[in-house]
């Protein structure tokens, strides 16, 4: 146990720096309010010179669907930005070394399950006897299990590691993933409520 919990990653040791964790979310904020703003006016202005009623309701209506959409997009981001993708800092395999199998140094060449900084790869079986393998990260000092990836922006690992995103600062993970599809989804659907604006206006 003393030597998975030395193998743990100082949670001091800084991550993704400010530039990198707030230059895309601010550039996305930008870019939709300005945006949702161009067709907001374009809309209102359409509104105003629409001859039937009905069309009016309608640019209205599609006008606070838009903003609605959009502003859900912008709080899925920001619940991305904010919460933890899944890091893998405080991160334990078991309750010590005696639950797993040998570490290969290298094919051929076993070594004890303590040795675990000069190791590569470790084997640990589940209670129901599945073998499954964990890969050493030497920058954070700990066992990666499967679809576990160290990113080099945030300077950590994190559990079934999609990519890192700069457009929201910050790596999309197990625990943030179905944040940011949420995100895109509602911005494309804001996005495809854009043509009505040019359209109404000419």
């Amino acid at each position: 146990m003393a030597d998975q919990e030395s193998a743990r990653r100082d949670p001091k040791r800084p991550g993704a720096s400010m530039t990198d964790r707030f230059t895309g979310p601010a550039c996305v904020v930008l870019l939709v309010v300005f945006t949702v703003g161009a067709c907001q006016a374009g809309m209102h202005v359409a509104a105003a010179f629409a001859e039937g009623r009905g069309f009016r309701d309608a640019l209205r209506a599609i006008a606070f669907a838009q903003v609605g959409l959009a502003a859900a997009g912008l709080g899925c981001m920001v619940l991305v930005h904010a919460l933890d993708p899944g890091c893998l800092d405080h991160y334990a395999l078991g309750a010590g070394t005696s639950t797993f199998d040998t570490v290969a140094v290298a094919p051929g060449k076993p070594a004890r399950a303590g040795a675990a900084p000069e190791a590569q790869t470790l084997t640990h079986r589940t209670a129901d006897g599945i073998a499954v393998e964990y890969r050493w990260c030497w920058h954070c000092r700990l066992w990666r299990p499967p679809l576990a990836h160290h990113c080099p922006t945030c300077r950590r690992c994190f559990l079934r590691f999609d990519h890192h995103c700069p457009w929201v600062g910050t790596c999309v993970a197990r625990d943030n993933l179905k944040l940011f599809w949420g995100m895109l989804a509602c911005f494309g659907a804001a996005g495809f409520l854009v043509a009505p604006a040019p359209a109404g206006v000419a």
